[in-house]
């Protein structure tokens, strides 16, 4: 899977991720950096990125129940949850 392949300029003003966040658990760092980026740079000056995901806390020890789903992605796909810092780095650092 290849991060954001088929993202285009929008017009939009808004734009959400859903099952795409749920595939970027299967994605190593710099894929999910460059994913969220390339929604990011799609939007016009102003527009807004909205990511529904569940989120492990900053620590990336909890809450249990996400922690534990974090593990069983590592387990089933080398992939994991991310916290919410993660994805706000993702957003503000350039790569």
């Amino acid at each position: 899977m290849r991060a954001g392949r088929h993202v285009r300029r929008s017009r939009a003003r808004t734009a959400g991720l859903g099952a795409a966040v749920q595939r970027a658990a299967r994605l190593d760092v710099p894929e999910c950096r460059a994913l969220i980026r390339r929604c990011a740079d799609a939007l016009p000056p102003g527009g807004r990125l909205l990511i529904h995901d569940v989120f492990l806390n900053d620590a990336l020890d909890g809450p249990l129940p996400l922690a534990l789903y974090s593990a069983a992605l590592f387990c089933l796909t080398e992939g994991r949850a991310y916290s919410a810092a993660e994805y706000r780095t993702w957003l503000t650092r350039r790569a």
